[in-house]
């Protein structure tokens, strides 16, 4: 027999205080004289035996009466092997999962209500002293302090659907840590309530601590069909008005069975832009393209929809996005540069693309990220704060075109070329060269030749750079000299693009400026230049946003995160980066999918749209036979039968001690009984 807590058999000294009292309680006796006294001295001596063995007799009650109470606060156990251990504190851990997939309909309600009534019954078979701990996806801080039996069952009355999901092993991680935290001497009893989707249950990570121990409670998840949207994409990357855009939405059955004719509804600030209707088979994923055209300037809150039933909440997808009414583009050169009167004169009248000019000696670095294309018109040189602003304009997503000039500063051309990871310039070239090959493929050419051209007059090219490319440059060779250098070279870095020509803009140098070619390569690049936008995010993600604010300037008054109900309108404690970027965290805020707006003084900085995490559609679910076969596999865990009648009662009989406590305060009992017995009929 062993003690869960032995420091309480120091208490067995009080076994001290009946026998003190047995020893100094003398009964006084007066001496009253008779003549005839010797049958009376017999009839003495016999009551004195009688009364000493019954004094005797309680005193033994009374010594295991106090002794066994003692012992039953000591917590007396059998242990059944060699690890088993009781402990006098145990503190219980309760993880509630109470993602989407627990809205599912079972025999009595959602089995999210169905988790929280086993809950409370399990709450309540423990005593009233105990600490709980209660865990659910919401992620809470408050989800972290210790509570008593009556808190615990109204914050779990509290506990609603989530958005969000976890890991089965991260709440049990978390909440062994914070019971070992909190409590360092107490055992953990950790009880996981879910329907143990198979997509976040990883029982195989379980690890195994001193004291502590894991209790599964499953909750069967009936049979249910699926169809989802997925995900969806823009295949264009820029926003334009009167563009025809063109989405592609990824629709997956998750069922057993096929689905046809399911409509499928394309939504566009409200208006129905496109209907269509799709055909699955079981466990069949497919893409359906859906076109509109972009009618006006501003910020399109789009959203796509199907019909789905039982599970509704993937049957609707949010994407948003601005659209520019022009594309604002900036060359930079020198006083009387003739290479910026031949882009003024090719943008000129243009309803898309609109062109400012700024002189070299005149720069405002500060107002180059206002625009989305900026040209560089035979420079002389490049400062280092013209080189930082120029990386971070690329790198922001911003497109960057570059003629060289005849007379350069090599070495700020090639800091500015390092930076950005591209190829570069080299000794000038007086060699006479011509442009003999056109790569059609890139997004330059598109729609520029309407058939193919087997024998073409191209631009000739007097001076051109030598251009070495580096090993880690992305860059694509978009036009080609008949000596097999490259003439005009395209590279990504960041979000955004440069594009470099071997040579000047210059009459001496070229004839690029009068051929046909100039036209389109030019306008397709400024086309082609669009500020990068996401057009949706994950409810409940984690992550902090980054978005970059442009055509605008963030002043100092507040930011506010609103809805389009009405509901929400939060001042974001925000930080701000050089006036045209902001972060925040959204998880605060945001916990229903749909579309959101950042505005500063009544004006719209940037839309948002939220959908929920595409992980909880897949339907399936570890049944209790599965659960069984590998709780017995890791070990690390026991599993509940939670449709069985007696299911509290489970692991009483299979437990690996014998609690004695019970019996020694019975004994307790029985003893005090025992006394009062004799004090009453014993004459």
């Amino acid at each position: 027999m062993k003690f869960a807590d032995s420091s309480f058999l120091y208490a067995l000294a009080l076994v001290i205080i009946p026998i003190l009292i047995h020893f100094l309680h003398f009964k006084r006796y007066k001496t009253v004289y008779f003549s005839q006294v010797s049958f009376l001295k017999t009839l003495l001596n016999e009551s004195r035996k009688k009364n000493n063995l019954k004094q005797l007799i309680m005193l033994l009650c009374r010594i295991f009466t106090i002794a066994a109470v003692v012992i039953a606060f000591a917590q007396p156990y059998i242990p059944l092997n060699s690890t088993a251990k009781l402990s006098t504190e145990n503190t219980v851990g309760i993880y509630i999962d109470n993602s989407f997939s627990m809205n599912s309909q079972g025999e009595k309600g959602t089995l999210l209500e169905a988790a929280k009534a086993k809950a409370i019954d399990l709450a309540k078979s423990f005593s009233p002293g105990t600490n709980f701990m209660l865990l659910t996806n919401n992620g809470d801080p408050n989800q972290r302090l210790s509570l008593n039996r009556e808190q615990l069952i109204t914050r779990i009355g509290q506990v609603k659907s989530s958005a969000s999901a976890m890991e089965m092993s991260e709440a049990v991680q978390i909440l062994q840590n914070e019971i070992e935290a909190q409590f360092p001497k107490a055992s953990s009893l950790v009880y996981i309530l879910s329907d143990f989707q198979q997509r976040f249950s990883d029982l195989d990570k379980f690890t195994t601590k001193d004291q502590s121990e894991v209790y599964l409670l499953p909750f069967h998840q009936p049979e249910v069909n699926n169809l989802l949207i997925d995900t969806c994409w823009l295949n264009f990357p820029g926003r334009l008005s009167n563009q025809i855009e063109t989405v592609t939405v990824r629709i997956t059955n998750q069922s057993a069975r096929a689905y046809s004719n399911v409509p499928l509804r394309l939504f566009v600030n409200d208006s129905v832009k496109a209907l269509t209707a799709v055909n699955l088979q079981a466990g069949e994923s497919i893409e359906k393209e859906l076109s509109y055209q972009n009618l006006k300037e501003g910020i399109h809150n789009c959203r796509i929809e199907l019909n789905d039933y039982p599970i509704t909440y993937d049957n609707t997808f949010y994407f948003s996005y601005e659209v520019a009414g022009q594309i604002k583009t900036l060359a930079v050169a020198q006083q009387g540069e003739k290479g910026s009167e031949w882009l003024d004169k090719l943008f000129e009248g243009s309803d898309q693309v609109t062109l400012d000019q700024m002189t070299y000696g005149r720069l405002q670095l500060s107002r180059l990220s206002n625009y989305q294309c900026i040209f560089l018109l035979n420079l002389p040189a490049l400062s280092e704060g013209l080189q930082t602003t120029l990386t971070d304009f690329v790198e922001n997503g911003g497109s960057l075109v570059v003629f060289p000039g005849e007379e350069i500063d090599l070495n700020s051309y090639n800091r500015l070329f390092e930076h950005l990871k591209a190829a570069n310039l080299g000794t000038l070239n007086n060699t006479k060269l011509k442009v003999s090959q056109l790569n059609l493929q890139n997004h330059l050419f598109a729609e520029v030749f309407d058939r193919q051209y087997d024998r073409l007059n191209l631009p000739e090219i007097r001076e051109s750079y030598r251009t070495t490319i580096p090993v880690q440059s992305l860059s694509t060779t978009v036009l080609t000299n008949n000596d097999g250098s490259v003439a005009l070279r395209e590279s990504n870095f960041g979000q955004g693009r440069l594009y470099q020509f071997n040579f000047p803009l210059t009459y001496d140098a070229t004839n690029f400026y009068q051929h046909p070619l100039f036209v389109p390569i030019i306008f397709n690049m400024a086309l082609h230049s669009y500020f990068p936008q996401t057009i949706q995010y994950q409810v409940l993600d984690n992550k902090s946003l980054t978005l970059q604010v442009y055509n605008q300037n963030l002043s100092d008054l507040p930011v506010y995160l609103q809805d389009y109900k009405g509901d929400l309108n939060v001042q974001l404690p925000v930080t701000t980066t050089n006036h045209d970027q902001l972060r925040f965290n959204p998880d605060e805020f945001i916990q229903t999918a749909g579309f959101y707006r950042l505005a500063q003084d009544q004006q719209t900085i940037a839309p948002l749209a939220f959908n929920y995490n595409r992980n909880e559609s897949d339907m399936s679910f570890y049944n209790q036979e599965e659960l069984n076969d590998m709780a017995e596999q890791e070990g690390t865990f026991q599993v509940y039968n939670t449709e069985a009648p007696d299911w509290l009662g489970q692991y009483e009989a299979e437990a690996n001690l014998i609690e004695l406590w019970k019996y020694f305060l019975l004994a307790a009992l029985l003893f005090a009984i025992a006394e009062l017995l004799i004090i009453r009929f014993w004459k």
